[in-house]
Order: structure tokens, then sequence, then C-alpha cells
């Protein structure tokens, strides 16, 4: 097993499209794997996975399925959903911040008040970045195996 390259995405396209299946999220950026023949090096299938989200704070991983994946419709968030609480949370401390937004001719770029009011957005901006980095790193993310194939020739010998 290895992972996709460009040059089996059209390959593993139009197979699919010759059985039917939509093969417009094929895309060896999102996770697909190819089963190879060891001896010849000959496609035999392939898998793809997909991030369907990241659990929730309080998402117990030892219950996630309880027969109506309740719990994954309840704690899955996107990343979007995560950055925006962490734009509330820099949100809050713009609005807490102490550095006094220029006004007037302590606005203009070369005056130390501006300089300031620059750098503490700067520094708010790469926190930003830390934050969601962290935040994004501590949650565990929920997969889907999202399509399998595997070539009729090899089917029936053990694979698929």
């Amino acid at each position: 097993i290895r992972s996709g390259f460009p040059d089996d995405e059209i390959a593993i396209a139009l197979v699919m499209a010759k059985e039917l299946m939509n093969p417009l999220g094929i895309s060896h950026k999102n996770n697909l794997l190819i089963a190879e023949d060891t001896r010849t090096g000959k496609r035999v299938g392939w898998a793809q996975i997909r991030s369907l989200g990241y659990a929730g704070v309080t998402t117990d991983p030892s219950k996630f399925d309880d027969g109506n994946n309740s719990i994954i419709r309840r704690d899955l968030q996107s990343k979007l959903s995560i950055e925006e609480d962490v734009d509330e949370e820099m949100w809050q401390e713009f609005e807490d911040d102490l550095t006094d937004f220029p006004n007037g001719l302590a606005s203009l770029p070369w005056t130390k008040e501006y300089r300031e009011a620059s750098q503490a957005a700067t520094d708010r901006l790469q926190r930003r970045e830390r934050i969601l980095e962290l935040e994004l790193a501590a949650r565990p993310q929920l997969w889907e195996l999202s399509s399998v194939y595997v070539m009729p020739e090899w089917r029936r010998m053990g694979i698929g």
C-alpha cells in the first residue's frame, strides 16, 4: 500500500466512471491509498479516507456509535467552527488590550503610536495562528472511508 500520486487520479477516475461511480472526489491530496501487486507493481485497488471534521471537546471516543450516529452529529466540528471560536477569543483579547489605537497625527506610519499598534496587531495574528494550531492538534479528527475499489480480476483472491 502506498499513498496516491497525481498520476493515479486520471486512471482511477476513468475506472470509476466506467463503473458508474462518482470520480469527482478522487484526489491524491485527500488521503488516497493505492494497493499494488508487489511483484508487478500493477494497481490492485484503492481507497480514499476523508476527514469528517474534528471531534468536539466533550466527545468520548469509546462511545462513537449508538446505532443512530447521534454522538457524531452532535459533537462534530468543522475547522471553520474551531477557527470562529479562536477568533472570538482573539477579539476579546483585542477588546482588553491596553494599546490605544492611534488617531489624528499619531496615526501616521512613522509615529511611535502607530508602530506600537501595528506591532500589537502583528503579535495578535501570530498568537491566533499558534492558538488555532494547538486547538486543532488537541482535538481528534473523525474519518470516513469514503470509497474503496478492487479491480475485478483481483476480487475473490483475499482482496476486497
